[in-house]
């Protein structure tokens, strides 16, 4: 990102925060947390910090709370490049999901693909019959914040999945929900997923989903595989146990894109994945819209201190560590 970009990000972050805690986070409190001075917040979210000290990065890092996967992609962000030119020049938007498309329908597997959002792109015809009793939130889901979402096929109270599970519920849903947050993090400052945050934080049927996202912050574990065998007993179906990794993402120049399988752990299982893909054969169907077009926001806040932006490389006022301390300029 560009340090316009990522000042807008932070900001973001900080608000996502205080809504987290129903709590103000104040440039002074982010500053606090980050073991920095309001000075460094004020012109890091102006875009006008001109160094993005390891130290300040680590300390940001540690105040939001963020993941070991969500670290990986905040420090990318903080490279000053655009996302979009980090990968190499590639095909058309609609040739990247044509190719994809043709490696779903090959998949003997249920899988999807998902975007930055966890937006549900695209889906193979077994795992569209394994949800066939989802299908009124699909009917709608154009209309709705975040429609094609995971994390309302994974949370609402009218989808099956999690009123589904009968092994391992809490580990599965705090481990899709850090899924969540790792690829959703560079995306953060924008309206689309400020929408659609918004309403996952007040739609009465997206309880659950508000109880495991507060339980995913401050927590000492942090899972490196989505490790967590999960049983189902989906309606019109038999008993199901699987696992559910991604299994590759890949860079474009319109944002990632992420394969996810459902990876039988027994022969019954794989027997009737592999019965549903020869039931229904080189099926695979386009859902959310791809790319997302949306536009960043600058949330205003009453309590923002701002200061000149030649004052960044000034001395860092006594209560910050000297670590962040910037040289006097000559």
């Amino acid at each position: 990102m560009l340090q316009k970009e990522f000042g807008l990000l932070i900001k973001a972050m900080r608000r996502e925060t205080a809504r987290l805690y129903g709590e103000q986070w104040t440039q002074a409190e982010l500053a606090r947390r980050a073991n920095a001075t309001p000075k460094i917040i004020s012109n890091l979210e102006r875009g006008t910090k001109a160094r993005l000290e390891p130290e300040l990065l680590l300390g940001l890092a540690g105040a939001f709370d963020l993941t070991t996967r969500e670290r990986t992609a905040f420090f990318s962000c903080a490279s000053g490049l655009r996302q979009s030119d980090i990968p190499r020049p590639g095909q058309p938007a609609d040739d990247f999901i044509a190719s994809l498309l043709d490696v779903l329908r090959q998949y003997t597997l249920p899988a999807f693909i998902v975007d930055d959002y966890d937006n549900i792109v695209a889906a193979n015809g077994t795992i569209i019959r394994l949800f066939s009793s989802a299908q009124p939130l699909l009917e709608e889901a154009s209309r709705l914040p975040g429609g094609y979402n995971v994390m309302r096929l994974v949370f609402s109270t009218r989808s099956p999945f999690a009123q589904s599970i009968t092994e391992n519920r809490e580990r599965h849903l705090l481990q899709t929900v850090y899924f969540f947050r790792f690829v959703t993090l560079e995306r953060r400052a924008t309206r689309f997923y400020d929408e659609m945050m918004t309403a996952f934080f007040t739609e009465p049927e997206m309880a659950d989903f508000r109880r495991v996202y507060l339980q995913s912050f401050g927590r000492d574990d942090d899972y490196f595989f989505e490790d967590a065998l999960v049983a189902l007993n989906l309606p019109d179906h038999p008993p199901l146990r699987f696992f559910s990794p991604p299994q590759q993402s890949v860079a474009t120049p319109y944002g990632r894109l992420h394969l996810i399988a459902y990876l039988p752990a027994d022969l019954s299982t794989h027997d009737y994945f592999t019965g549903l893909m020869h039931a229904f054969p080189a099926e695979a169907r386009p859902l959310a819209p791809w790319p997302v077009q949306t536009e960043l926001i600058a949330f205003e806040d009453e309590e923002d201190e701002f200061f000149d932006d030649e004052e960044d490389d000034a001395p860092a006022e006594e209560n910050a560590p000297p670590d962040l301390a910037e040289p006097p300029a000559d």
